[in-house]
């Protein structure tokens, strides 16, 4: 299963983005704060990798987008981070639970473009 990811959209996909009604951020994140890679965003220090696009920059999350579900491509295993395929990605969020589930895909998205905005989450700032 391939995902969508987090990438910038184009314009007719953020017009139809913007007509959803916000979902609340806060409220998300924190009836999901048992989840590894959501208790992760809050870290005072969190771990990182290097961006496998870009050496110069670190990732914690990379998060992606299938069938409603918003998931981290960067999980934690063990005392350390690894960046999966998105195939891997999907499969570990589905044997793991360590996904968000949404209504659609739309409001998945929504959210993995704009969880960096909540309240104390500590990455992306």
């Amino acid at each position: 299963m391939v995902g969508i990811m987090n990438t910038p959209l184009d314009p007719m996909s953020n017009f139809l983005l913007k007509q959803n009604p916000k979902l609340d951020i806060d409220s998300t994140l924190k009836a999901n704060m048992a989840k590894n890679f959501v208790k992760r965003m809050f870290d005072s220090k969190p771990m990182s990798i290097p961006d496998p696009q870009d050496s110069k920059k670190s990732m914690t999350h990379f998060m992606e987008v299938s069938d409603g579900m918003a998931y981290p491509r960067v999980v934690q295993m063990g005392n350390q981070l690894k960046y999966l395929s998105s195939d891997d990605a999907y499969n570990f969020a589905k044997k793991t639970g360590e996904f968000i589930k949404f209504k659609d895909d739309n409001d998945a998205l929504y959210f993995t473009q704009n969880y960096k905005k909540g309240k104390n989450v500590t990455i992306g700032k």
